[in-house]
């Protein structure tokens, strides 16, 4: 595939020589509008782009995803551009209705619990087609329902594993890092250090306004109860709340022992279909130091906030009780309601893993994860 791709990508130095502004102009055509992506958010953008430009080992087809990725990203804010001037100040500036944010480390049974609680009649959980073409409810379904599944199908053929370890589903509930122009999946296709340092320092407020803004553009008549799920959420719970000042947290709890090779796994995955070479050690040390900052991070927005916003779950008690536990959570959301459990694809290839492929051993994690082993009790086990 990198072999056919290769003419149409262009090589690494030509690429690396493309200004953001080039995409800008694809995406004005897209748009059909001369209005331009404000500066703040194409430099952001432009990060993001000679991040990429300048790191090593990025394959034909990681070059095109990401220049097509950039392309949507800048799309959909100048169609979000073009929407807000229709709004008065005040409505452009409400923050969305009482959301629902499933946060925990990755791998740890948030995109159970997410699925689950869309069930709910009284929640709204964005699908993927709305998050890869957000319009207003009923807008064009049918076509952006077919482009999804085309995105799901063609991953799920350069990448048969990912079957196994988070299948695509067009008209299906998936994670909302398509809405934040920002966030640690940038970093999940190739190694971005320069990048990551950037993220480490950056307030996500206004990142958070933008995402509420897109989910409000894509309600019709009575806004949306939002259920929302991303692993990124915890390395800016500060900001959600900031940006969503009723937002409900439910934070779903496993023991990194576990969520960390099971992430490193997936990553490899996703990696290997944007570079040529995937440095197995490199990556595991990478997402210890990431994740294991990122409770660091959540813990302390969480202790200057109101425990009421909180509702912890355990991973064993949701494999052991999927629509009891998720029953559990709607209670306390104020909404009675047991979901239902889908029957498991048993075609569906098991997802092995181990710690020691990626360089890493139990004593590491569990010193890198201390003080969020310490403050679950036993919910992580």
């Amino acid at each position: 595939m990198n072999t056919a791709l290769r003419p149409w990508a262009g090589e690494s130095r030509a690429w690396a020589g493309v200004p953001v502004s080039r995409l800008e102009e694809r995406a004005r055509a897209l748009e059909k509008t001369a209005r331009q992506v404000d500066p703040e958010f194409l430099g952001g953008m432009a990060m993001v782009w000679d991040a990429f430009a300048t790191a090593e080992n990025v394959s034909p087809l990681g070059r095109l995803a990401l220049r097509q990725d950039i392309v949507r990203r800048l799309a959909i804010r100048l169609r979000m551009q073009q929407e807000s001037a229709r709004w008065c100040d005040a409505v452009a500036a409400q923050p969305i209705h009482r959301p629902v944010f499933v946060v925990g480390l990755p791998r740890s049974g948030t995109t159970l619990l997410h699925r689950l609680l869309a069930d709910a009649p009284a929640l709204r959980a964005p699908r993927l087609y709305e998050l890869n073409d957000p319009r207003p409810r009923g807008t064009d379904e049918a076509r952006r329902i077919r482009r999804a599944h085309r995105i799901a199908q063609t991953t799920h053929a350069l990448a048969p594993a990912m079957r196994a370890m988070h299948p695509l589903d067009a008209q299906g509930p998936e994670e909302c890092s398509f809405l934040l122009p920002h966030g640690l999946f940038h970093h999940t296709r190739v190694r971005v250090p320069g990048y990551l340092r950037w993220l480490e320092s950056r307030d996500f407020t206004e990142d958070y306004r933008y995402f509420g803004r897109q989910l409000r553009f894509m309600d019709t008549g009575t806004p949306s109860r939002w259920v929302v799920k991303c692993p990124s959420h915890l390395w800016a719970l500060e900001a959600i709340f900031s940006a969503c000042p009723d937002a409900t947290v439910v934070w779903v709890h496993r023991n990194p022992q576990t969520t960390l090779p099971s992430w490193c796994s997936l990553t490899e995955t996703t990696m290997g279909l944007h570079t040529d070479r995937v440095d197995l050690s490199l990556l595991g040390q990478d997402w210890l130091r990431i994740w294991s900052q990122a409770t660091v991070r959540a813990t302390a927005a969480r202790q200057e906030a109101d425990p009421e916003r909180f509702i912890d779950v355990s991973y064993r008690d949701l494999v052991a009780d999927p629509a009891g536990t998720a029953a559990q959570v709607l209670a306390r959301l104020g909404m009675d309601h047991r979901p239902h459990v889908p029957a498991r694809d048993r075609r569906t290839p098991d997802h092995l893993y181990t710690l020691e492929r990626y360089g890493l051993d139990s004593a590491s994690v569990h010193r890198a994860f201390a003080d969020y082993l310490a403050s679950t009790g036993n919910a992580a086990d």
